[in-house]
């Protein structure tokens, strides 16, 4: 079955929605909510409009399975965005991919295809970090942050304590030398160090926070 025709025209709408945050999120390093908000609740009200069988080629999900996908997505990343690994917007942009699937596949279609996206995307995110540590030689800095992010959760009760951890200032007026640089891919991400400048952020950052708006 060919899903870019005007038939699954739900499934083009999220993937221009995808697409158009991958592109301002490299350009700016944040998705705005003026495109996830819309996302998420358009999503919603094609899930309710096909409860009622009012929209040609709508899908098979209701407004149950677009709230379902929608916390599917949000409880995929959370664990990400614990750790600094990406700011809230790209939480929030999985959380509309998944409002949009729900409503057009339903459940459980809907959830294998969201968990897939996550897991594809992970992986190549996960090779473009490597390339992007391979090019940049940081090898003992990332094998730091690792360590660090294992005893974050190790050490935590919650994953608001996690996330306290991994966006902890350093000290007034220094900043730390490494940041990380969060390489994504469709809804996954593995973050990778790079340097900046310590004038770049007067007020100090945690070795692990990521060079983006939080969305």
């Amino acid at each position: 079955m060919n899903l870019f025709t005007w038939q699954n025209w739900p499934v083009l709408v999220v993937c221009c929605g995808m697409l158009a945050a991958a592109v301002i999120d490299w350009w700016k390093f944040k998705v705005p909510n003026k495109l996830t908000f819309p996302l998420i609740v358009s999503g919603w009200v094609l899930g309710l409009l096909n409860n009622f069988e009012l929209v040609p080629d709508g899908g098979q999900g209701g407004l149950g399975s677009a709230l379902l996908g929608t916390l599917v997505g949000c409880a995929l990343l959370i664990p990400v965005y614990a750790i600094g690994g990406m700011g809230a917007g790209d939480v929030k942009m999985t959380m509309g991919f998944g409002s949009w699937i729900g409503a057009f596949y339903g459940m459980p279609d809907g959830f294998y295809i969201i968990f897939w996206a996550f897991a594809i995307g992970t992986i190549a995110g996960g090779f473009i970090a490597l390339g992007m540590i391979a090019v940049r030689g940081n090898y003992g800095q990332n094998v730091q942050n690792v360590r660090d992010i294992l005893g974050d959760f190790a050490s935590s009760k919650s994953v608001g304590e996690v996330h306290d951890k991994a966006n902890k200032p350093a000290p007034a007026g220094t900043a730390s030398p490494m940041a990380c640089r969060c390489a994504s891919a469709s809804s996954g991400t593995c973050c990778t160090c790079t340097r900046f400048e310590p004038a770049a952020i007067p007020g100090g950052v945690s070795p692990r926070r990521c060079l983006r708006g939080s969305g």
